[in-house]
């Protein structure tokens, strides 16, 4: 694959594995820290300038696509296979009937 650090492209690669990370973890990585620092000045004009919320209160936990967050692609298809496991193990469970012997 060559040098990764002299490509010019916008997607996002794991250097170790050359995975090439989902569009969203992309987008993540260009614009947390801006969302940080929003999300920082929200916090001290609520609590502090203008005293709306407790300091105590907590802070909104964020859910951003990460590296170590599972693909949906990858969830779906282990949902899937849970669910024939499921259907498997669910017609073992069934009664057996026994035909009378002649």
């Amino acid at each position: 694959m060559g040098n990764p650090f002299l490509e010019q492209s916008k997607d996002l690669l794991v250097l170790r594995t050359r995975d090439i990370m989902d569009s969203s973890v992309a987008e993540t990585v260009r614009i947390i820290k801006e969302i940080g620092k929003a999300q920082y000045q929200a916090f001290l004009t609520e609590r502090r300038e203008k005293r709306t919320t407790s300091q105590f209160d907590p802070v909104k936990k964020n859910k951003f696509s990460l590296f170590s967050s599972p693909h949906p692609s990858k969830a779906k298809s282990s949902d899937k296979m849970q669910i024939a496991s499921l259907k498997s193990n669910c017609s073992l469970c069934t009664p057996v009937r026994f035909l009378p012997s002649s």
